[in-house]
């Protein structure tokens, strides 16, 4: 099964966990962003997570109406995440 595949289970107002670091499902993800990206009606996806290494496709400003962070630790990588320069809201301030 391809990640694009997998990820249709995934629906607006869903809850997602993500594994940290280097285990996290990175390709799937990207899918999740590509399918708002080709047009679909994806919205108040929430991505529950510790920390997160690399590119995150779901913290572009530009997808900010479809997806959000609930992450316990702010790193560089989602500085901007709200489309002000400044970081994802941390789970603790909410």
């Amino acid at each position: 099964m391809d990640a694009a595949t997998a990820v249709k289970v995934v629906q607006s107002n869903s809850r997602v966990f993500l594994h940290s670091v280097a285990a996290n499902p990175r390709h799937l993800v990207d899918a999740l962003a590509q399918r708002v990206r080709n047009g679909e009606d994806l919205r108040n996806v929430e991505f529950c997570h510790l920390h997160l290494e690399g590119p995150l496709a779901y913290a572009d400003p530009a997808l900010a109406d479809h997806f959000r962070g609930l992450n316990f630790f702010v790193g560089s990588n989602q500085v901007g995440a709200r489309g002000d320069g400044r970081p994802a809201q941390p789970a603790s301030r909410r």
